[in-house]
């Protein structure tokens, strides 16, 4: 038997279709309403045998799972939770278009002037691709992820209450399992993005860059400084206090660029995680469905219904899941490759270009920068990846871990709605990329592969 939120007992044949949402696919009038699964993440938790009961460590753990993303996305103002850190400096519906507003006249429109002025020179072109690219993306991130901020709340409750159900020690250290490589990747992660913001902000300022500096956009520096990106601007930005006051500006662009490219992934990688402990800890219930059954014992009729509810349960708040993430994602991860495939093209033509030169003095400074920019945008492109991977194999396993239970001690009544299952379990949705690429190691494999050749291309041109 099921339960709602408040612990009251919900009969699922005949449950209210408006408090509930509808999966529409067919299956006996033993399991819900009309012949249909019914979705249970619209109206509170609902969990099989046991009812809506919080696990005491619930909270605990998914604060340690999750809590990174909260923070983040409480920072920026996404999330809408009634408990929510409440608005004091700025407000939180006004934060989002201030970061857009100041990353915009900070980098996209400086950057994007010097792009006019250097579009004949194709090395200054790809120098400035490699940050103006990342830069406009980032602001695409955060443009989607307010968009769909309602989703992502919806997301973050569904995650919450998988915490917060009974759980036997074995799921709970699946969860733990899964929960402890997603915080992994978004430690690493927002270590990685520091050290590029300080690579970038920093050493300009004292005279060393990793940039190409040039006589068109960097005209007559008084002070023998540079600015972290390549920029320009329509009235004297070399002169004091004109460079102070625009490098503050640039600086502080730089940071809300930065928040707003890395955030999005993070949380990506965490949800995607999060479902792959789900998808495990279903195909188990699957493969151990019917454990304990024996033959056609008269009375058993209701033993075996009850797993099928649960597995269908189960299955329909996973595929919801996942289907809330990916359409949330599935623009802001298609312009996160867009977006490496054109930072690492631009880096490595950069970097073997200076090696290739003649010159005795190669920019050592400017190598180890592009080099680690690189491979931080590569990295996040490979915790999509990583996470899609784990969660296609634990969901691929669902219709062999069904027919590894004991679905031939049932009756042909209940096998027909077995059957049905295993059909849902062979069209799960996946992560995709723009909604038409599936994310899997192999994608990142091509992507490598495609941007490698256009570096070639671009180093033929350039001769």
């Amino acid at each position: 038997m099921a339960y709602n939120s408040d612990g009251d007992e919900i009969d699922l044949r005949n449950f209210d279709s408006q408090q509930y949402s509808i999966f529409t696919t067919p299956v006996s009038d033993k399991i819900g309403k009309d012949g249909y699964f019914v979705s249970t993440a619209i109206s509170g938790a609902i969990t099989s045998s046991g009812g809506f009961r919080p696990d005491v460590k619930g909270e605990s753990d998914f604060r340690w799972a999750l809590g990174i993303n909260y923070f983040s996305l409480d920072l920026i103002g996404v999330w809408t939770h009634e408990n929510a850190s409440s608005d004091t400096l700025v407000p939180r519906k006004f934060r989002i278009p201030l970061m857009i507003g100041v990353a915009t006249l900070g980098i996209v429109l400086p950057q994007g002037y010097a792009l006019y002025l250097v579009s004949s020179h194709l090395p200054l072109v790809l120098d400035n691709l490699c940050t103006s690219a990342a830069c406009t993306i980032g602001l695409v991130k955060l443009l989607y992820l307010w968009k769909y901020r309602h989703d992502l709340t919806e997301v973050m409750e569904e995650a919450r209450n998988d915490w917060l159900r009974n759980k036997t020690s074995w799921e709970r250290s699946v969860m733990l399992k899964q929960a402890g490589r997603a915080r992994s990747f978004t430690i690493v992660g927002y270590c990685v993005m520091l050290m590029a913001l300080l690579n970038y902000g920093v050493p300009p300022f004292f005279g060393y860059t990793s940039r190409m500096v040039n006589n068109i956009t960097d005209t007559g520096s008084e002070l023998g400084h540079y600015f972290p990106l390549q920029a320009a601007f329509p009235f004297e930005s070399d002169i004091t206090p004109n460079f102070q006051i625009l490098y503050f500006l640039m600086w502080i662009s730089m940071l809300c660029d930065v928040t707003a490219y890395t955030f999005p992934d993070n949380l990506f990688g965490a949800l995607i995680f999060h479902a792959s402990a789900q998808a495990e800890i279903l195909g188990a219930q699957m493969r151990h469905a019917f454990d304990g059954f024996e033959g056609t014992r008269s009375g058993n009729e209701g033993f075996i219904q009850s797993k099928i509810k649960q597995i269908a349960i189960n299955q329909v708040r996973l595929r919801r899941l996942m289907r809330l993430t990916n359409d949330s994602f599935k623009t802001i991860i298609l312009s996160q490759v867009v977006s490496l495939t054109i930072a690492t093209c631009s880096f490595g033509f950069g970097t073997i270009d200076a090696l290739s030169n003649d010159k005795d003095d190669i920019p050592m400074m400017r190598l180890l920068i592009a080099g680690e920019a690189t491979l931080a945008s590569m990295f996040q492109i490979l915790i999509y990846c990583v996470a899609s991977e784990v969660y296609i194999h634990h969901s691929e396993m669902h219709v062999n871990n069904m027919y590894a239970s004991k679905w031939y001690d049932v009756s042909i009544t209940d096998s027909r709605d077995i059957i049905l299952v295993m059909a849902v379990s062979q069209t799960s949705p996946r992560p995709t990329a723009g909604g038409f690429v599936d994310l899997s190691l192999n994608l990142f494999v091509q992507i490598c592969r495609t941007t490698f050749s256009y570096i070639s291309v671009l180093l033929a041109a350039s001769k």
